[in-house]
């Protein structure tokens, strides 16, 4: 732990703030777990290629659903995010998939959240608007959004499911398998596909099937 000593401060800082934020639901307290997740993240950061594996081994334990959610709740806060970054976003798979629980709820702040989902396997619901090439590479689970996507929702999506509870951008659906639920307006579906085999997602928009797998 000593190793990362600015780590404390900035957990002194959040903490702080976020006890006077508008969100009552969650009790920030600053306690070695939340120190853990914050310093996992940290190390990620040291990876030259992060990938699923190097990413997870950074995680010491399984911890429960209400601490991911507190540690999703600071997350956009820490200076030293990048959310461009590769390694930010499996860590965060990660973090989730070693979860004591099967679903698990985490907030999302200023549409930071891009690229999530490849290596997700269970049930995750975002609060919050969220960005672009959410469901990217995604071949299990369910994530379901509680906000507005940005573009290119579901690409490459292999499998599973995803809930959009708000509006999506353009580019719905350069998929290969996998179910998109459009609950409130769209931008546009994807009509590029280099390959049959990229017809393999079903989409639906407030109930109604608008693409059928397989079909254009």
């Amino acid at each position: 732990m000593e190793v990362y000593p600015l780590t404390k401060d900035l957990l002194n800082t959040l903490v702080k703030k976020e006890k006077s934020s508008e969100n009552k639901e969650l009790k920030i307290e600053k306690d070695s777990v939340l120190e853990e997740m914050v310093i996992g993240l940290v190390k990620t950061k040291n990876l030259i290629m992060p990938n699923y594996k190097n990413c997870s081994d950074l995680i010491p334990k399984k911890y429960n659903a209400l601490d991911v959610q507190r540690f999703s709740w600071i997350m956009p806060d820490l200076g030293f995010i990048d959310y461009s970054d590769l390694g930010t976003m499996i860590y965060l798979e990660a973090l989730i998939n070693n979860c004591t629980e099967n679903k698990i709820t985490i907030y999302a702040k200023d549409e930071k959240i891009n690229t999530f989902g490849a290596s997700l396997k269970k049930k995750v619901i975002i609060n919050g608007n969220i960005g672009n090439y959410i469901g990217c590479g995604m071949s299990n689970g369910i994530i379901t959004v509680n906000g507005n996507v940005g573009d290119n929702l579901g690409f490459g999506l292999n499998g599973g499911k995803i809930i959009i509870n708000g509006d999506a951008g353009n580019f719905v659906g350069y998929s290969f398998g996998g179910i998109i639920h459009l609950n409130g307006n769209y931008g546009s579906i994807n009509e590029y596909y280099y390959t049959a085999e990229m017809y393999g997602v079903t989409i639906y928009h407030k109930g109604k099937l608008i693409r059928k797998k397989g079909k254009k």
